[in-house]
């Protein structure tokens, strides 16, 4: 049996303003380590993200900012890649449909997809919003309250419930800048999705169960009715007027995805097609449970070729203050204010914060003295190195304690859902070991067990102890 192969694929935020570190602890940095971990073990992984570009909430920003829709997408797409990079994410590719070729690439599967559906495609007369000169208005120019679940709503969908939302479904609608809606017939193509099989694949993952109400009230029906286009003045066009609606859009990454890891992991079809041995994982953050739990994996099992992610990380909100952390409100810990902190020192307190089962609150504080710590076992590894023998190897009391954390770390790094939490847990406890074991026998170890979370400092180690990982 040859290595395992993996498709890893971050959530795409949207290019409406910079990443925060809801970003970065939701999706970026567990794919990051766990990419490294399975490296690590000797098998194959591709990561790759991307930008939501198409989300109207771009459109807003750009108002807001004195921009058009493409210079802003541009200007945000280019720093998040910066603080990618800074936060040392070792991502193989971002996709971007402000880019031509990325843009082609989907309008192509879109075609592929409409003619796959088929009979599954009809169309269907809807009112939609529009401003007095004819703009339209759906998505995040729009607030009011879900028809389904009467909660506080704004955009594509209802965050409580989990559903996607016309904006004839909304309660009370306004404008969020006070404009006049005037509301207009328009033609809209939807997709008839049946749930068979979905109901077994939402129980295979084992994220899912603390979000399955959000949809397990719509497998009732034999089969699900998803828009699949849109009107918006943003978007991928199809054409007069219309574009690919922005949620199911999410389908369109998906394959694209499954194509470009095909040279990267020496596959001859998709990696999403049916008989794929490709453990693919999605994360994402639980505001996108409804979505990507059910939707998406509908419409890809209707395909009747491809299948849905083999697992789904879902993501509590990392909270500032108590509140979610926000781009649209302005409101979180963002990379670019916490950029004069070592970046270690961030991975490590983002990672030591992980927790799968509750919201997690972050704070500027805690991260300083994050850094502070992570400074103080720098000094600890440099004066270690400085005594350090290149032969050394560690004795057996020291080795089973090593024996017992790699055993540790290895049952938390499970493909349904990773604690990368064990991580910071095991370094500090090799760290504590400092006094009772040789420079060299420390130094291995922790380069070892260090390795999938703190880069840098393992690279150092290993140049000066000369060795190759």
């Amino acid at each position: 049996m040859g290595p395992r192969k993996y498709l890893l694929v971050a959530a795409m935020p949207t290019p409406n303003g910079a990443l925060h570190l809801g970003h970065v602890g939701a999706q970026y940095l567990p794919l990051d380590v766990f990419r490294r971990y399975q490296e690590q073990q000797g098998n194959r992984v591709a990561y790759y993200g991307g930008f939501d570009v198409f989300d109207n909430a771009v459109c807003v920003a750009a108002q807001r900012n004195g921009r058009t829709p493409q210079e802003h997408a541009a200007v945000v797409t280019s720093q998040i890649t910066a603080e990618l990079q800074y936060l040392d994410i070792h991502i193989d590719g971002l996709i971007n449909y402000a880019d031509a070729a990325h843009s082609a690439l989907a309008r192509q599967l879109v075609g592929q997809l409409r003619e796959t559906y088929g009979s599954r495609v009809s169309s269907r007369v809807a009112k939609f919003p529009f401003d007095e000169t004819g703009r339209p208005l759906g998505g995040n120019w729009l607030r009011g309250r879900c028809a389904h679940c009467k909660a506080a709503v704004k955009g594509y969908a209802c965050d409580l419930c989990g559903r996607s939302l016309l904006p004839s479904e909304l309660i009370d609608p306004e404008t969020i800048d006070g404009s006049a809606i005037h509301w207009h017939a328009v033609a809209l193509e939807f997709v008839t999705a049946p749930v068979q099989g979905l109901r077994a694949y939402l129980e295979s993952l084992p994220c899912a169960r603390p979000y399955l109400p959000l949809v397990t009230g719509r497998l009732d029906a034999p089969e699900l009715r998803l828009q699949w286009t849109n009107v918006d003045s943003w978007g991928l066009s199809l054409g007069g007027g219309a574009v690919v609606y922005n949620r199911n859009f999410t389908l369109v990454e998906q394959l694209l995805l499954g194509d470009l890891a095909r040279a990267r992991l020496d596959l001859k079809e998709n990696a999403f097609c049916a008989a794929s041995d490709v453990v693919s994982i999605l994360a994402y953050g639980k505001d996108n449970a409804g979505l990507l739990l059910a939707d998406i994996p509908a419409l890809a099992m209707a395909t009747g070729y491809y299948q849905p992610y083999t697992y789904q990380w879902i993501s509590p909100f990392y909270k500032l203050d108590s509140r979610k952390m926000s781009t649209s409100g302005n409101h979180a810990i963002w990379v670019r204010d916490a950029s004069g902190s070592d970046a270690e020192a961030i991975r490590m307190y983002v990672c030591r914060k992980f927790d799968v089962r509750r919201d997690v609150d972050l704070s500027l504080a805690e991260l300083c003295g994050e850094e502070v710590a992570h400074a103080r076992l720098v000094d600890l590894v440099r004066s270690a190195i400085a005594q350090a023998s290149r032969t050394g190897r560690p004795s057996d009391g020291v080795s089973g304690v090593l024996a017992r954390l790699r055993a540790t770390v290895r049952d938390a790094m499970q493909d349904g859902i990773a604690d990368i939490a064990v991580f910071p847990r095991a370094i500090d406890e090799w760290v504590s070991l400092r006094p009772s074991a040789s420079a060299t026998q420390w130094l291995l170890g922790l380069a070892e067990l260090a390795a999938p979370l703190l880069p840098r400092l393992t690279r150092e180690i290993d140049e000066h102890m000369e060795v190759s990982r």
